[in-house]
């Protein structure tokens, strides 16, 4: 009744223009083609007016109009939000039944091609491949196809997914053969993995050009970069605002100027080959302090409030858990460690064993040095865990969790013989012949990218202390290799069990969620602050119908389309109540963004129930 009542008050009309009617011929050799503007030309309005009285709207009841419309068989996905600078939104397919995010994705690569790798836009070039993709994004819509114009369909998109990959592997190749001579002689079967690896990192290189050269200078995305930059004056605002210390919100600026934005697959340490194509997603990296938002996002919705959710990792108890332990005496020493051991053999410097020594004695007692953490706003945070009453975790439990996480790490690198293969000069290949082990006692070598920025318990610094202590253990070379890895096991479980202690309650791990003795706030956290620096930016508009306009726009990700969990929505959330994931279900997360300061600058009611938890603000 609330959406009903809602709708009286909302000026929406649905527009939608017929496709253009005509037999299209079949030609033999080529996919018919349609007008170059169909594609776009059939989209649904939507109209926020300005005269609704603020008294009597629920704003549960407006997002869910709008999901409702969005959604609905009209528009399908696809809006435009009418105001004086219309919204696009594009979550749906186009005419030719495309999604509007391949679409677009497609219409990039053929206007950017030119600025692809050379190596690589030639080699697509042979295989026709952009005469290609231009026929096939202009298609005719699939209900007026024939069956042979389908089928050509079917192979012409097969088709140019082959070709691109075909593209890329070849590209690799080449590369590879050009850094090591006779690469392109040596059989899958007979690859050596270090060569497998360097060649996962030459396809990261070059996905994360090709990536470059699509989406750069693309207007979308220049949206994204100008809508970083708006946010991050919104959120200084906003700690201006909030009831905070000085030094929290000293701290928190500081944490907010220092986070940036990267093109999504622009980075090889993190090119994801999905993100940079119609991936609908924003991820933030606590520990490299980067945001991207995937090309899926960007080109299908106003991506402000995601924005504003991903900027808020960089305030939460897992970021802030991070920086202080790489900060503190124990993390400088284990950085310390690693870059002897990951960059001294490659300058045949040995491992100094007096000063190994001497930090396997330190290390037992260097807990009291971390002692002192305290997580930011521990009672805000607590009210933010999806889990409320975790049990308190015991000496004896952190323990025990430690040493069963520490066993399952050596099970796993033994079984894949990464001991054995690290402290061998020479490593046989796959077809008995044996080669120069490039990451002989360097186990950052067989890692695709490291930055010196692993947390103090990864996998990693268990191969560093095994490294160490194979170098200065005494015995024979099979007494050194049993004595490294009982001594990695053993203080990597002391590690863990430093950083578990920290955790607490707060942690993420499956290891201690599954007991009962933690539930992670995190991403409960981004939503709520997010929504505060939401509210901060919408004052830029001084219309209401506009803020309300942007904040629709803005969640679009968060309405469902039609769903078993959108036809039965309290059976689902009854459902959901058993479900563990960290992030709350949408409907859970449509509330919770939906808080106190929203409400107020969008003007509308709160009409729903949520466990609402809140900072308070400065009177």
């Amino acid at each position: 009744m609330q959406s009903r009542r809602f709708v009286s008050q909302i000026s929406w009309t649905v527009k939608v223009t017929a496709l253009v009617a005509g037999a299209l011929a079949l030609m033999s050799c080529q996919t018919p083609s349609v007008n170059k503007d169909e594609a776009t030309r059939s989209i649904a309005t939507f109209t926020v007016a300005n005269s609704i009285n603020a008294t009597s709207v629920g704003c549960k009841s407006m997002v869910d109009t709008y999901c409702s419309h969005l959604y609905s068989p009209e528009a399908s996905g696809n809006l435009i939000i009418e105001r004086e600078k219309p919204i696009q939104i594009l979550q749906g397919e186009t005419p030719n039944q495309l999604s509007h995010v391949f679409l677009k994705y497609s219409q990039a690569k053929i206007r950017n091609r030119s600025r692809l790798p050379a190596d690589f836009h030639e080699r697509l070039d042979q295989y026709g491949y952009f005469d290609k993709l231009a026929d096939f994004i202009h298609r005719s819509p699939i209900p007026k196809m024939s069956l042979t114009e389908r089928l050509f369909s079917e192979r012409l998109e097969s088709e140019l997914n082959s070709l691109w990959q075909v593209a890329l592997d070849q590209t690799v190749v080449a590369r590879m053969s050009h850094k090591y001579h006779g690469y392109y002689q040596i059989p899958d079967t007979a690859m050596p993995i270090e060569y497998d690896i360097e060649r996962k990192r030459m396809r990261r290189t070059l996905i994360s050009n090709i990536s470059k050269a699509v989406w750069r200078e693309d207007a979308n995305w220049k949206k994204v970069e100008r809508g970083f930059e708006d946010l991050k004056e919104s959120f200084y605002s906003l700690f201006d605002r909030l009831d905070i210390t000085p030094e929290l919100k000293k701290a928190w600026t500081e944490k907010i100027a220092t986070v940036e934005l990267v093109l999504p697959g622009s980075i090889p340490e993190i090119a994801d080959d999905e993100c940079s194509k119609t991936t609908n997603n924003a991820f933030y990296y606590k520990y490299l302090n980067l945001i991207t938002v995937c090309a899926g996002d960007f080109n299908s919705e106003d991506i402000i409030l995601t924005l504003a959710h991903e900027m808020s990792h960089a305030l939460d108890v897992e970021r802030g858990m991070y920086s202080f332990l790489m900060n503190s005496p124990l993390g400088r020493q284990l950085t310390h460690l690693r870059r002897e051991i990951c960059e001294d053999p490659s300058r045949g410097n040995p491992l100094n064993c007096e000063d190994w020594k001497g930090f396997k004695e330190w290390l037992p007692n260097s807990q009291k040095e971390i002692a002192d953490y305290k997580a930011d706003l521990p009672e805000f945070n607590r009210c933010l865990k999806k889990l409320q009453g975790s049990r308190p975790m015991s000496e004896v439990d952190s323990r025990r969790i430690s040493q069963t996480i520490a066993s399952n790490r050596v099970s796993n690198l033994a079984e894949a013989n990464v001991f054995l293969r690290l402290v061998k000069d020479n490593v046989p290949m796959r077809n008995g012949k044996m080669q120069a082990n490039p990451s002989f006692l360097n186990p950052c070598g067989y890692y695709l990218w490291s930055k010196n920025n692993e947390p103090i318990d990864d996998e990693l610094f268990t191969l560093v202390f095994f490294t160490a202590e194979y170098q200065c253990a005494a015995g024979d070379q099979g007494e050194r290799l049993k004595t490294a890895i009982e001594t990695a096991k053993s203080m990597s479980a002391q590690v863990i069990q430093m950083v578990i202690d920290r955790e607490g309650e707060f942690s993420d791990r499956w290891e201690l969620i599954s007991e009962g003795f933690a539930s992670p706030p995190a991403e409960r956290f981004a939503d709520v602050i997010g929504s505060y620096a939401m509210a901060e930016y919408l004052k830029k508009y001084s219309l209401e119908g506009d803020r309300r306009a942007k904040y629709l726009a803005s969640s679009s990700w968060l309405c469902r389309e039609p769903s078993l969990e959108t036809k039965f929505p309290k059976e689902s959330l009854i459902e959901q109540q058993f479900n563990q994931e960290v992030h709350s279900v949408l409907e859970e997360r449509k509330l919770q963004m939906l808080s106190e300061p929203v409400r107020e600058i969008l003007q509308c009611n709160k009409d729903f129930t949520v466990n609402e938890c809140s900072l308070p603000f400065r009177k």
